[in-house]
């Protein structure tokens, strides 16, 4: 199982980034925040719901790599093995379920308002509600074409195995010369 220990260190590697980045969150909130504990308790709710559902899906990746449950879509390093597994299609609709809890929350709970008044925590961020769900919106577009991408290429894999499969199944009629 070479292949997927180098797919479960790189999510480790992938965890370690996240939670650097939400030490660094955390670091430039305690700057702009230092005064007002209200804003400091709402940046460290970001922060720790921010950790917490990504961070929960990059160790559910890292355990699905590791342990040869995906089939393909989880493990960057060694590459795409078959179609889709059973752990693969949980895992995408517990990434959609996040990604749509945490589209609710931006659209429909403030949370776009709550984001562009911690802009200072993220560089780059827009400082109003608008850029916050125009961002947001952008950043869902770009997931669902992976999404939607990484689906395609497993059906085309599985689709691929099933015609070498038959061919090799029913090789006395394959033509001499032709190779499964």
């Amino acid at each position: 199982m070479k292949y997927a220990l180098q797919d479960g260190v790189f999510w480790l590697v992938c965890l370690g980034a996240l939670l650097l980045n939400a030490a660094i969150f955390r670091s430039r909130a305690s700057n702009y925040a230092a005064d007002d504990p209200r804003m400091r308790k709402e940046a460290d709710a970001i922060v720790r719901t921010f950790v917490a559902y990504i961070g929960g899906l990059f160790v559910l990746t890292m355990a699905g790599a590791t342990l040869g449950l995906s089939g393909g879509l989880l493990t960057p390093i060694s590459g795409r093995r078959g179609a889709l597994s059973s752990f693969d299609i949980v895992y995408l609709v517990l990434y959609a379920g996040v990604f749509l809890r945490a589209t609710w929350w931006v659209f429909g709970e403030g949370g776009a308002e709550l984001l562009a008044k911690h802009h200072q925590m993220f560089r780059f961020a827009p400082s109003n509600k608008v850029g916050v769900m125009l961002l947001w919106v952008v950043l869902l577009l770009a997931l669902g074409y992976g999404i939607v991408r990484a689906i395609a290429d497993a059906a085309l894999t599985a689709a691929a195995a099933d015609e070498r499969r038959r061919c090799c199944a029913n090789i006395q009629l394959v033509p001499a010369g032709t190779s499964c």
